[in-house]
């Protein structure tokens, strides 16, 4: 049974003016919010919102995914039990408070309601005053959920990276550059490579780079001399994100 949209949808401006988005992933955003429930969780499939847009569900996908890569949600499978079947996917918002009876933001110095079923932005011209500061800290909780996002991001890799040299620089680099999920899996990707390679573990690990370097100059993007051999381990793992990323366009 699919999810039935509330009367109203939300799109923040940090979403609206967002210039890397698509004018179709914005409104996929707002049919989001429209479809979360209290716990701001949505599980509509890629097969509705197809039929909603009339695209097909690869493009559904592809749409979503940007949105995740943008950090305006988050994207989680619930698996059957004891199997790595998934049942369901959960969209989640972040940081936008979408479950209020009536949600407003500010536009041009007015407060705006965005309103899904009839197609229009009303603009109330009473209490504006009174709901400036809501609005703003609404928005600034989405920024701060971005904040974090990087933080954690920025974590993972110093954990990761063997030369621990210079914390602050390597943390600013993250909250300068705020490299995307793509860019970030692809950098822990490269990271555990270098590791693995034989320049880098070459006399107790004297050639490995400081991290500020490593990141700077791009490293990541650098090839490696020598070739690393897949063990079964990482085959398995391979496998099964493949067959993931298979169930994952089916939803």
């Amino acid at each position: 049974m699919e999810d039935k949209p509330n009367y109203y949808s939300v799109i923040p401006a940090i979403v609206r003016y967002d210039n890397e988005l698509k004018p179709n992933e914005k409104l996929l955003y707002g049919e989001i919010t429209s479809l979360t429930n209290k716990n701001n969780e949505c599980w509509a499939t890629n097969s509705y919102f197809a039929r909603l847009y009339n695209v097909n569900s690869a493009t559904i996908s592809r749409w979503i995914s940007h949105l995740k890569e943008k950090g305006y949600v988050v994207v989680e499978f619930i698996y059957k039990n004891e199997t790595k079947e998934i049942e369901k996917r959960v969209i989640k918002i972040i940081g936008v408070p979408i479950n209020q009876p009536m949600n407003t933001y500010m536009l041009n110095n007015q407060e705006v309601l965005i309103e899904k079923s009839k197609g229009y932005i009303q603009k109330n011209q009473e209490g504006i005053d009174k709901k400036v500061k809501e609005n703003n800290t609404s928005i600034n909780n989405t920024s701060i959920n971005i904040k974090e996002i990087n933080k954690e991001r920025f974590e993972t890799f110093w954990k990761q990276y063997p030369k621990k040299v210079n914390k602050f620089k390597s943390e600013e680099w993250f909250r300068k550059n705020k490299p995307n999920e793509i860019l970030f899996n692809y950098i822990i990707k490269k990271l555990e490579m270098f590791k693995k390679s034989k320049e880098w573990k070459k006399e107790n690990g004297k050639y490995i780079p400081h991290p500020t370097t490593w990141l700077n100059q791009k490293r990541w993007e650098d090839e490696l001399n020598d070739s690393h051999e897949e063990t079964e381990e990482e085959r398995i793992k391979r496998l099964e994100k493949e067959v993931s990323e298979e169930h994952n366009d089916s939803f």
